[in-house]
């Protein structure tokens, strides 16, 4: 049975902390790769029901990380943070 193992593996992998952290960037309109802010402070777009999806997938919760645009989530990946 190498399958489960190998996904609870990959889930310590990519959500260490038990929960699935996605970086989005915000914009006015939305769109393929941008996330809008809705008026009650939620989030919505592609990338956020991607993330979504991903994270019932593995059976954790998802938090997004907002930011301004696509040049702050490749700083922030670059720290670690």
């Amino acid at each position: 049975m190498t399958g489960p193992t190998r996904a609870d593996a990959l889930k310590d992998e990519i959500a260490p902390t038990g929960k699935l952290r996605v970086a989005i960037a915000i914009s006015p309109a939305g769109g393929a790769f941008c996330s809008t802010k809705n008026e009650a402070g939620g989030y919505a777009g592609v990338p956020v029901d991607l993330g979504k999806e991903m994270a019932a997938q593995l059976g954790i919760p998802v938090e997004y990380v907002a930011h301004q645009n696509s040049g702050q989530i490749v700083d922030a990946v670059s720290k670690g943070t």
